[in-house]
């Protein structure tokens, strides 16, 4: 099947006569299948359907990549402009803002 179709959801309509499989999506043949017989226990490939699905996977892997690289930069500027400054300083300017307070009164 290709990979566009991956995570849709195909209608197959199969042939008993003939012994095929139609995948169909929205309505329009995606695809016709030779079915091999019930005991065969066999995997239908094709070689375009398999070097579809593994281009399919690489350019999952690059997003895959690209996720996390952009996931990385974003918390190295996080923690660039992420400061941790010296309790001194809050406490000096609660202690301005009590005395600025008292002023007021």
């Amino acid at each position: 099947m290709p990979s566009q179709y991956i995570g849709k959801r195909v209608e197959g309509l199969k042939d008993l006569l003939e012994n095929k499989l139609t995948l169909r999506y929205e309505g329009a043949v995606i695809k016709t299948v030779n079915l091999e017989k019930a005991s065969a226990k066999k995997i239908i490939t094709t070689p375009e359907d398999e070097r579809d699905h593994y281009i399919a996977w690489c350019q999952g892997l690059e997003l895959e990549e690209r996720i996390r690289a952009q996931i990385q930069e974003k918390r190295k500027k996080a923690d660039n402009y992420t400061m941790t400054a010296d309790p001194v300083i809050y406490d000096r300017i609660f202690e301005c803002s009590e005395i600025m307070q008292e002023v007021a009164l």
